[in-house]
């Protein structure tokens, strides 16, 4: 079968599990849930997100659903991080435009000092692109 046939060929359709994205073309079907809304062709709506752990300690990520990523963390299958230090509590989370810009700003989070971090908890945007508190 030559290139261009192999791209005319229709993509097959994969039953959807609970909670697990499906390619279908260039969707996915991983938008169900309570916090998430869709956009327009690149999938759910990411967000950043810090929680702090049993020890007072704080982790940040980023997800498309915070519901089910929180849960992960409690139940031992998240971040290696929070396994050892659950249960963990959402503390903060903030909506990014896109995948990137979300893992852009987990980057810049995680390079921000404690008492920084603290600051962003408390303030809700210090630290922010634009923000004039830091």
């Amino acid at each position: 079968m030559s290139s261009a046939e192999r791209s005319q060929r229709p993509l097959r359709s994969l039953p959807a599990q609970a909670g697990v994205a499906v390619a279908v073309g260039r969707h996915y079907s991983c938008c169900r849930g309570s916090n998430r809304r869709r956009r327009n062709y690149r999938g759910c709506v990411p967000f950043v997100y810090i929680v702090r752990c049993a020890d007072d300690t704080l982790y940040t990520g980023w997800t498309t659903d915070l519901d089910r990523r929180i849960a992960q963390h409690n139940a031992g299958r998240g971040a290696a991080y929070t396994r050892q230090r659950g249960p963990v509590t959402l503390v903060y989370q903030e909506e990014a435009a896109d995948r990137g810009a979300a893992m852009r700003r987990e980057a810049a989070i995680k390079k921000l000092d404690r008492p920084r971090k603290e600051r962003l908890l408390s303030v809700g945007d210090a630290g922010q692109p634009g923000s004039d508190a830091s």
